[in-house]
């Protein structure tokens, strides 16, 4: 994803099955990046990184969280910022992928979004 985080923070979701079913890398100015899984409605951190810098409201970031093999990364402008295990669904990967605002008053402007199985 290409965007401008011009309040809040930003989440790129991945494998989402359904309201409570999600992989999601959070980038909040100020908070630790993290991966988070919501399974059946229940939020919890697999792993989190070094806090988040203010996002530049203006020059747009690379944004990016790739998962792999069980694994999964956060990067931001190239730069891994976070990685973990995640569990692999039976079936294989599948759901919706997405980009969400996170927090109060939060916006984001995308530019692109590049998805690829």
């Amino acid at each position: 994803v290409v965007a401008r985080i011009r309040a809040g923070g930003i989440g790129l979701v991945a494998r989402q099955r359904g309201p409570g079913s999600a992989v999601i890398g959070e980038l909040v100015p100020g908070v630790a990046a993290r991966v988070v899984v919501l399974d059946a409605g229940e939020a919890r951190v697999v792993c989190s990184g070094p806090v988040v810098a203010a996002f530049d409201t203006v020059i747009a970031a690379t944004l990016e969280l790739v998962i792999d093999d069980g694994r999964a990364e956060l990067r931001r402008d190239g730069i891994s910022l976070v990685a973990c295990a995640v569990d692999q669904p039976a079936g294989g990967e599948r759901g919706a992928w997405g980009v969400a605002a996170v927090g109060a008053g939060a916006e984001v402007a995308i530019d692109t979004v590049t998805v690829a199985r």
